[in-house]
């Protein structure tokens, strides 16, 4: 049996890559990132030819916030798994999180004619994540 070669947590139990894929030389908005003990003036940084914008903040409780974010790749991006480092001034050490996001080539995935979702969490779906989060 082989696991995905993205997701190293527990080879037996999941089988299902959770990375994000981007291709390269797009835009991809709408993105979700949920941290804990961040700031609304975090950063992110996954790596030379991709930007981030974070387009809106919620703190969800003291300790989670989520992010919406939207991740620009360049067209000479190299291809493959780029870690994710958080920080909130440039002399934080940048500690990596990899399985997070993959570039792939241009193309390379379905095109799919939806809206993404920019709004924040409703008090409803606020105190769901509260409790898958305990």
């Amino acid at each position: 049996m082989q696991a995905s070669l993205y997701n190293k947590l527990n080879t037996f139990s999941n089988l299902t890559s959770c990375i994000t894929q981007i291709e390269a030389g797009t835009s991809t908005e709408g993105i979700a990132v949920l941290t804990n003990a961040a700031t609304k003036e975090t950063q992110f940084d996954f790596g030379p030819g991709i930007s981030v914008v974070v387009t809106d903040f919620q703190n969800i409780d003291e300790d989670t916030q989520l992010f919406l974010i939207t991740i620009t790749t360049a067209t000479d991006t190299s291809l493959g798994e780029k870690p994710l480092s958080l920080y909130n001034n440039a002399s934080d050490p940048k500690y990596t999180l990899s399985g997070v996001l993959e570039v792939v080539p241009h193309g390379s995935l379905p095109k799919i004619n939806t809206t993404p979702n920019l709004a924040l969490l409703s008090g409803q779906q606020v105190e769901q994540v509260k409790k898958i989060l305990k």
